[in-house]
């Protein structure tokens, strides 16, 4: 007797009725490019993760939504440099939904639509053969679905864009990644935070920015800009959407060297506590005096509405390093952003770079050695005088960016890139109640995120 044909997944999906329901789901998600959220009445990563548990939607549904929205995107300008076909999408999503029916499941972002920026682009993210080292191989064994490669930034380099009347979002900051979160083409993404760009980007659209400690997160496949200062960035929709993120991704990873070589706890597990007689730190306040009014006004109204939560907000004054130590990240970041690319130029692969990349690359080879080694004690300065700082108080906070979308602030203190140069983490969340977007940063000692994340749930909750 002849053996009977085996069943493909196919001919299993279509079993569950499943394929029927991808035609559906790609024909019937026709939403407009405008609409609030992924799916109607659900917002971030945490809240679709809830409803697929609770069977309240499927993958498909999700995947559906986010494949019409990115069809109506991209039918302008889009924000993506690679980007999956919308039935492989959907394919991905019906594996998804089979692989949790048939008992597994991988936890809450199993079938969440993840966008990465190209800074990963090294390692050819939407290759078939999945990762295996590095934040995309978490993401891979979380079961989040990659749907697509990002810009690193915008075309303005130096500012954000006076961007107003511009439409889609992506064309109002830097980081398109932020902005693809924003806009609900993806529950979450991953991009390089070298210079503060993940976090000033999160406060320039309005989303959640987190910059985890130094070696928390592998950055084993990531294209490195200056290897000191690179640092993987989350954006997400809101605090607890990064928390989860940081669950799948923190750990210690054999591809990277720098990676932390202990465990992470569970991040959600403190982000309701109770945050009153807790500490926070804040620069005096005339240091804010040149940020743009909206950004003023947004970040003491915040900081008004931690007091009422019973924290005690208290003046501190800057580490004496903190104004060198800009200088000392640009030099840093110029001398390693060179020894990086300058294997592209003498492989002949110049042609690939901007003028102003290939002059920076240049102007990095004739840094005298000696700047170098000083630039590194600044650094180790900065590192002492924040731990310093941070024994009196538990959090420091300060305003997220200089000026809202399309506005200037000429003179106004950034409070980003020290963070980079001494690897503490820091964490973004939108706080302007009205007008333009504004976030807040929240930033505290080397592996305590759950930390600020617990102060920044408890800023989310009092908008």
């Amino acid at each position: 007797m002849s053996e009977p044909p085996r069943l493909s997944r196919r001919d299993l999906l279509a079993g569950f009725g499943l394929r029927r329901r991808l035609t559906e789901a790609i024909s019937s998600s026709r939403i407009p490019s405008d609409a609030p959220a992924l799916v109607p009445h659900v917002r971030g990563l945490a809240e679709l993760s809830q409803a697929l548990m609770e069977h309240r939607l499927a993958p498909a549904d999700v995947m559906g939504e986010v494949a019409s929205r990115v069809q109506a995107r991209e039918s302008t300008a889009g924000p993506f440099t690679a980007l999956r076909d919308p039935e492989a999408l959907m394919e991905l999503a019906l594996d998804a939904e089979y692989a949790i029916n048939m008992g597994g499941y991988r936890g809450r972002l199993h079938a969440m639509p993840f966008v990465v920026a190209d800074s990963f682009a090294a390692a050819d993210p939407l290759r078939a053969e999945p990762a295996t080292a590095g934040s995309l191989a978490r993401l891979n064994a979380a079961g989040a679905i990659l749907i697509g490669t990002t810009r690193v930034i915008g075309e303005d380099v130096d500012g954000p864009h006076d961007s107003r009347n511009a439409d889609p979002a992506w064309e109002r900051g830097h980081m398109p990644t932020a902005a693809a979160v924003e806009s609900g083409l993806a529950a979450a993404g991953l991009a390089t935070d070298t210079a503060g760009w993940v976090r000033e980007a999160a406060g320039l659209v309005g989303i959640v920015g987190l910059k985890p400690t130094y070696g928390r997160i592998s950055r084993a496949e990531l294209t490195p800009v200056a290897w000191s200062l690179d640092h993987v960035g989350i954006l997400t929709r809101s605090v607890e959407d990064a928390a989860l993120v940081l669950n799948a991704l923190a750990g210690p990873d054999a591809g990277d060297s720098t990676a932390a070589p202990f465990p992470a706890p569970d991040f959600t597990a403190s982000l309701h506590r109770p945050i009153a007689e807790w500490r926070i730190g804040v620069p005096p306040a005339h240091l804010i005096d040149r940020h743009h009014p909206d950004v003023h006004r947004a970040y003491f109204g915040a900081l008004d509405r931690l007091a009422t939560l019973g924290a005690v907000v208290v003046e501190v004054p800057l580490p004496g390093s903190f104004e060198p130590a800009a200088a000392a990240h640009a030099l840093i970041e110029l001398v390693e952003q060179s020894t990086a690319l300058l294997s592209a130029l003498r492989d002949g692969a110049a042609g690939e770079l901007s003028a102003s990349t290939r002059a920076r690359i240049l102007a990095g080879t004739l840094v005298d050695p000696d700047a170098y080694e000083r630039a590194q004690r600044v650094r180790a300065m900065a590192i002492r005088e924040l731990r310093a700082l941070l024994v009196d108080v538990d959090v420091l906070a300060t305003p997220a960016q200089e000026t809202v979308m399309g506005g200037t602030a000429s003179g106004a203190l950034e409070f980003r890139t020290i963070f980079n140069l001494t690897g503490f983490p820091a964490l973004v969340v939108p706080v302007a109640a009205t007008g333009l977007p504004v976030g807040i940063q929240l930033i505290t000692r080397p592996f305590e995120e759950a930390t600020i994340l617990t102060v920044g749930e408890a800023v989310a909750a009092a908008r």
